[in-house]
């Protein structure tokens, strides 16, 4: 316990003066018409709801710091004009009027808030005045009888932290900081010429806490972008990871690899301000169906967005159907929509080479690819356009338009999976759906897998072909565990020989 220069009898008068200057707050309030809302929904006087106010926090704090004793309830009984929670000196507060205290405590201040709503309108300065004194009011209670001690300054400083939140103007928060409160209980300050002296304190340093605010944004954006780019690694990291481990194609895989590297070193001799040759980013990927190529655009979608060539990374699929329309002028306009709708990713037209079907009549495919370059050319900083479609066919695609030729240099085959390749990819599909082959089903399907060669091997459709002979391994395996009688949870996850016979036709 710390000695104080304060009686009981100058508590008491700080009490009071800093009371009166409250009461002066709440005629300015009333003049100003912030009261009369309130006061037709509170139905009472500003100056009962200031006292009902008052009353509850001293209330609150005494019983919180266990000293609601007789001096106490003095002190907050003169000190409110009206005594609304009918403090009796012999007797102890009742549950009631308890709850209506915590009630009362819990919620924000109104009488803190119009002052507050007051400065921001009119540019008044009351708000802080007014909390100033409620905490004059309240150290005065905590330190009669020599009161001051660490628990019960505590609580001070808790009601001080909850009440702040409720004020929004940014000259309170630039005040009321936490410095403002420890410079007053360490000074005992408890006159309302100390807010004042504070204040001009703040204004004389506004200068400077506006530089350092500068610096503090500064420093801030700094560590977002260093936070940005390190997600961006991250994320880069994660999309070339999960290229390098798709299953079989190697080639593209290494040529993909090598192109990603070559605009890396782009990016990076631009950064120096060193010259760069300009790059073309669209591709034509050549190969059978099921192949892949659609899952790598979709890849390359997000690797060039983190590569920065992209804004976006969104894959737009499209095929002669989504482009080409039936009258005259109408295809321009389909076109149109759909690269607009790539903007900022990667188109991805597959069968392509079925908009120059030349010397057919009424076709608007030649419309739909002139449409096409200029787009492209148009939106040629934030879109890539990759083609797709069997090698010979793309290749008379590529050149049946001269504005295709120099757009489209880079050229990626996708070559046909190999037996193992698709069981693999096979084992694949088995483990997302929690589905275990047995030693002979895995054998029975490795032999017909082998079995597929030339036009065969070309029909089944390569990736696109094992999803559908997975699709009817299942199909399978679920007539024959109907059969079963209360089927094992072993049953319903294995797959049997018999389900796998003759499933590749």
């Amino acid at each position: 316990m710390v000695q104080l220069s304060f009686s009981n009898q100058q508590l008491y008068e700080i009490g009071r003066l800093n009371y009166g200057k409250l009461i002066d707050f709440c005629t300015l309030l009333q003049e100003r018409d912030y009261w009369e809302k309130p006061q037709s929904i509170l139905n009472m006087p500003i100056q009962a709801m200031l006292d009902a106010y008052l009353q509850a926090v001293l209330i609150k704090i005494s019983i919180d710091a266990g000293r609601f004793n007789e001096e106490e309830k003095n002190f907050i009984c003169s000190l409110t004009k009206t005594n609304p929670f009918k403090i009796d000196l012999k007797a102890e507060i009742d549950g009631k009027s308890k709850q209506s205290v915590d009630r009362l405590t819990a919620t924000p201040p109104i009488f803190l808030q119009l002052c507050d709503l007051m400065d921001k309108e009119q540019g008044t300065k009351i708000a802080g005045q007014a909390f100033d004194c409620i905490l004059n009011i309240i150290l005065a209670l905590a330190y009669l009888n020599n009161g001051k001690t660490t628990s019960v300054l505590k609580l001070v400083e808790e009601y001080y932290k909850k009440v702040c939140v409720f004020l929004n103007s940014e000259l309170i928060r630039k005040v009321l900081t936490q410095k403002y409160i420890f410079r007053k209980i360490c000074n005992d300050r408890l006159d309302c010429q100390y807010y004042q002296e504070f204040f001009i304190g703040c204004q004389e340093k506004e200068c400077d806490f506006s530089v350092l605010k500068e610096k503090q944004k500064r420093r801030i954006e700094k560590i977002k972008e260093e936070m940005q780019h390190e997600k961006e690694e991250n994320l880069l990291e994660r999309w070339m990871e999960e290229l390098n481990e798709l299953i079989g194609l190697e080639k593209v895989k290494q040529e993909m690899n090598s192109l990603i590297n070559l605009i890396k070193v782009k990016k990076m001799r631009e950064q120096y301000g060193l010259p760069s040759t300009e790059m073309s980013y669209h591709m034509v990927f050549t190969g059978n169906p099921g192949t892949g190529k659609t899952t790598v655009a979709r890849l390359v979608a997000k690797i060039y967005k983190e590569l920065g060539i992209l804004t976006k990374g969104n894959l737009v699929e499209t095929d002669r159907s989504g482009l080409v329309a039936g009258y005259v002028g109408q295809t321009a306009l389909k076109v149109k929509e759909v690269v607009e709708s790539a903007v900022g990713g990667v188109l991805f037209i597959d069968e392509a080479y079925s908009l120059s079907n030349q010397g057919i009549g009424n076709d608007f495919g030649g419309e739909a690819i002139d449409a096409l370059v200029k787009l492209m050319e148009d939106n040629r900083n934030d879109l890539v356009v990759i083609v797709a479609g069997y090698s010979n066919e793309m290749k008379q695609f590529i050149h049946s338009n001269p504005g295709l030729v120099s757009r489209f240099n880079k050229y990626i085959d996708f070559v046909d999976y190999s037996s193992e390749e698709l069981g693999e990819i096979l084992a694949f599909f088995a483990k997302k759906s929690a589905i275990t082959f047995d030693a002979d089903a895995v054998q029975c399907v490795e032999e017909q897998f082998e079995r597929l060669a030339g036009e065969s091997k070309q029909a089944f459709g390569n990736g696109r072909g094992v999803r559908n002979t997975f699709e009817r391994i299942l199909v399978n395996q679920a007539n024959r565990i109907v059969l079963c009688k209360n089927p094992t949870q072993e049953q319903l996850s294995t797959i049997i020989k018999e389900d796998v016979q003759g499933i590749i036709v």
